[in-house]
């Protein structure tokens, strides 16, 4: 996959090649991030067993999970996000300098 979270001298690149890679890592993780959820909610509860009125993720809490850890562990452990998207930060602070 060689479109998918590459890394390259950022600051040489366009800002339009930026905001494209970092559209296309974006979208890579939400496909990810919408097929494990789907995935996590086929595996029942460890203590379902024990339990015969529960029903599993009832109250969503699968949902909540996946957002919670996606949005933590997904986004400091992919530097490369992150890069690109302090470098656009950078332009476009650049760029509204240079207008005022």
């Amino acid at each position: 996959m060689p479109y998918v979270l590459k890394t390259y001298d950022y600051e040489a690149s366009s800002t339009t090649e930026l905001v494209v890679d970092t559209l296309i890592d974006l979208v890579v993780l939400v496909i990810f991030t919408y097929y494990l959820q789907k995935l996590l909610a086929c595996i029942p509860f460890i203590f379902a067993p024990l339990n015969k009125k529960y029903i599993s993720s009832f109250k969503g809490e699968v949902s909540t999970g996946i957002g919670i850890g996606s949005g933590i562990i997904l986004y400091t452990s992919l530097f490369t996000i992150k890069d690109k998207l302090k470098e656009i930060d950078v332009r476009i602070k650049a760029n509204l300098n240079k207008l005022i």
